[in-house]
């Protein structure tokens, strides 16, 4: 029998196990450097809709006003910059974040979830997963999980919800690990049957319980947390656990960071368990140092340092001089306060030079440190002078009482002038007004004056103007010479012997320049020539007649000189009076092309400009 044979094409598509997201992104716009085929989304959940199996889903830093599905794919949900820099708001809509089995939430700050119906910040109501290194706040609920799920919460901040911080129904039994979890509006953490594992974990100010359950019917492990100043009460139904602390906590801004101060109880109270994370809130290593035993709360303290804070004379600090234990990296700011009758002198001690005299004194602690305040009842100005002068009170050391109202003045001698004071005061006030809280150096600094005189001829001005200026020994001064209507600058004179205008000139001593300035000689006026034929009785020749005209605005002109071009040179034919304005040159051929100048002479016999006469053949 006859089989046909048809063939088929498959088309077989993949889609991508990594996701970008970017809030900024648009339509065919740049893929933010990633090749992995697709442009980037601008919805988080579009990016999650992409993953048909198990992947990750980066996003960029943004707020993403969205309600995010994970649709029971395991998938890895994470930010590039970490939870103060990509926010996933609800907008009181829905719960913010539903959860899948196997995925994993990471980097976010997760807030929006909020009544009027519960609205939690992330829902794990069938789904197992990992919640970590979150800011969850301003919700219903912060995490609501159920139906015998046991997913892992470590290293979120988890504040400021409605109602409860961590809530498990049924026989959830989460893992809670490393969070700080504070001002929930309800408890902390609550488990209703009583069920899973809960160790190094800050609970605090809560307005409710801090860890409270409804039965025990299950498995509670509670170990190593701080639950202090809960309003209803530390715990309800349950512990407190093996190693647990009721202590102020000492967080280091309530408002904004929740990381511990060096005096807090919690540096090393917590434990090493399976479940505990070996890296913290902002990515550091844990336990610091390695071997020790872990902070309680999601952050690990940094390397401590000691600060000792200190006196010399007739006051105190703030805060007081004493030994401090600081975490590297930490701003200080430190006061210098006198007693009355004194006054703050200067720091000594791990200062920078530029700092010593700052109050307040404000530092980084990069190393242990030892500072000193010092006070002092009476201070002492020393004055010295520069070459050119003196001061009143004369240069030396003078001691004056704290507060003492002190006026120095600089004194030039002859051809100097003051310029500033130099050292711990730098300006050009004369007399210097002080007010004595510190020991100060200062010195007068003067300067030599040189005269320049400056002058010019008839024909112009000058700039700067004429007469004598004063100038710093080293000045350089810019001269420009202006001529007047109808002169031209010929050039300098004096301390000058060029032509170059406008100049620069440096002042080293007493000296003077000179601008000169020709009157200008203009051309003749209405220049012309011809050729004509001269019949004698017994020759013909051919003469060129030239003619010209006064020019207006010339002055002092005694002749004329009427010149004839051979080559590239003037050959002089003759001079005519100044009342003579044509001129005959015999010609030795009707067809040659002569070309002439006639020029203006002044009584100087100074040559004005030239005006060129042509006369060509006939």
């Amino acid at each position: 029998s006859l089989i046909d044979k048809m063939i088929y094409k498959l088309r077989v598509s993949a889609s991508p196990n990594e996701i970008w997201v970017d809030e900024n992104f648009r339509a065919g716009g740049h893929n933010r450097g990633h090749t992995w085929g697709y442009d980037a989304f601008s919805r988080i959940q579009d990016g999650v809709n992409a993953l048909s199996f198990w992947g990750k889903v980066n996003v960029a830093p943004g707020t993403y006003n969205e309600n995010i599905k994970f649709r029971g794919v395991p998938m890895r949900l994470e930010s590039e910059s970490g939870p103060q820099n990509t926010t996933i708001h609800g907008n009181g809509r829905d719960t913010v974040v539903l959860g899948s089995i196997g995925s994993t939430l990471k980097g976010f700050t997760i807030t929006g979830g909020s009544s009027p119906y519960l609205h939690y910040g992330i829902e794990i109501r069938t789904a197992a997963m990992t919640i970590t290194g979150n800011i969850i706040r301003d919700s219903s609920i912060g995490i609501y999980m159920g139906y015998g799920q046991r997913p892992i919460i470590t290293n979120n901040v988890i504040r400021n919800n409605q109602y409860f911080g961590v809530y498990a129904v049924r026989d959830a039994a989460p893992i809670v690990a490393n969070n700080t979890i504070v001002f929930n509006g309800e408890s902390g953490i609550h488990l209703e049957q009583g069920r899973g594992l809960i160790v190094n974990n800050i609970v605090y100010w809560n307005s409710g319980y801090g860890i409270s359950c409804d039965s025990q019917t299950g498995s509670l492990d509670i170990r190593h947390n701080n639950v202090f100043e809960n309003k209803s009460g530390n715990y309800y139904l349950c512990g407190p656990g093996k190693g647990d602390i009721s202590l102020e906590p000492h967080l280091l801004n309530l408002e904004r960071l929740l990381h511990l101060k060096p005096m807090s109880p919690c540096l090393g109270a917590g434990i090493l368990t399976p479940e505990v994370p070996r890296i913290d809130f902002d990515g550091n290593p844990r336990p610091i140092p390695e071997g020790s035993n872990p902070d309680i709360g999601a952050y690990e303290h940094g390397e401590v340092y000691k600060l000792i804070l200190d006196t010399g004379g007739e006051g105190t600090t703030k805060p007081p001089p004493e030994p401090y234990k600081v975490f590297s990296g930490i701003e200080l700011k430190i006061t210098a306060i006198p007693d009355k009758g004194s006054a703050f002198s200067h720091w000594s001690g791990d200062v920078d030079d530029e700092d010593k005299r700052s109050n307040p004194l404000v530092f980084v602690m990069d190393s242990d440190k030892w500072i000193k305040a010092n006070f002092a009842r009476d201070f002492w100005l020393r004055v010295t002078a520069g070459k050119g002068g003196t001061t009143d009170p004369a240069p030396g050391k003078h001691f004056y009482d704290v507060g003492a109202e002190v006026s120095v003045t600089a004194m030039p001698k002859e051809g100097y002038r003051f310029v500033q004071w130099q050292g711990d005061i730098s300006n050009s006030q004369n007399p210097l007004k002080l007010t004595m809280y510190m020991n100060v150096k200062i010195k007068a600094q003067f300067s030599k004056q040189c005269v320049l005189s400056v002058a010019c001829g008839e024909g112009g001005t000058v700039q700067p103007g004429l007469g004598e200026h004063s100038f710093d020994r080293g000045t350089t001064v810019k001269l420009t010479a202006a001529p007047d209507l109808h002169y031209q600058f010929s050039g300098w004179s004096g301390a000058l012997s060029h032509a170059q205008n406008p100049c620069e000139y440096t002042v080293w001593g007493d000296s003077s320049v000179t601008a000169h300035f020709l009157r200008k000689i203009y051309a003749p006026d209405n220049c012309g020539g011809r050729r004509v034929e001269n019949r004698a009785l017994f020759i013909a020749e051919y003469l060129d007649v030239l003619s010209w005209q006064p020019h207006p605005d010339n002055v002092d002109i005694t002749k004329y000189r009427v010149y004839i071009q051979e080559g590239d040179s003037l050959v002089l034919l003759s001079e005519v009076g100044a009342d003579v304005f044509q001129y005959q040159h015999r010609a030795t051929s009707s067809d040659a092309q002569c070309t002439y100048a006639v020029v203006a002479v002044n009584s100087e016999d100074r040559l004005g400009e030239l005006a060129f006469i042509t006369v060509n053949g006939k």
